[in-house]
């Protein structure tokens, strides 16, 4: 029987989990971030979208902030250091090639496909939490009480009951 565990935010986890796996999709990368014939290769763009998750949105490379979104977009602490360790490596990544390269400046550097693997590790690690801790029922409490202001103490206590085993 899997665990459950309700998440604050489960749709900052799902924008985390979309950007994973389109840094694991090296056709993807290659087709829409690089070729210029694709319409709208500036939104689907590594500047564009996926640094700006990861970084502007949500500060994954810091090891303290990641181990505070445990319980609100991360299951654990396995989960959350795995994500903060790549997110670290690929901003050092990003600052060695250059903060304001093109897409194909990255997507050409020869340090580039390590990202494809490890992200592919983040992703699976992810899917695999969102099965053992049932990601549905976060996404259901989150519909049904997200407007109450107060939203994170009812996490919180709902929770508490599936710890107890009264949930």
């Amino acid at each position: 029987m899997n665990k459950k565990i309700i998440l604050e935010l489960p749709q900052f986890r799902d924008d985390i989990l979309v950007t994973f796996k389109d840094l694991a999709d090296k056709e993807t990368q290659l087709r829409e971030w690089v070729d210029e014939s694709y319409l709208h290769p500036y939104w689907d763009s590594l500047l564009m979208y996926v640094l700006h998750t990861l970084y502007n949105d949500h500060d994954l490379d810091d090891e303290e902030i990641c181990l505070e979104k445990i319980g609100k977009v991360f299951f654990n602490e396995e989960e959350a250091m795995q994500i903060q360790k790549f997110c670290e490596w690929l901003d050092n990544l990003i600052y060695r090639i250059g903060q304001k390269q093109s897409d194909s400046a990255y997507l050409n550097h020869p340090d580039w496909p390590l990202v494809w693997p490890w992200a592919e590790e983040c992703y699976r690690l992810m899917q695999e939490n969102d099965t053992k801790y049932d990601i549905g029922a976060s996404w259901d409490f989150w519909r049904k009480y997200s407007n109450d202001p107060d939203y994170s103490k009812l996490v919180e206590e709902e929770n508490r009951k599936y710890a107890t085993g009264m949930g």
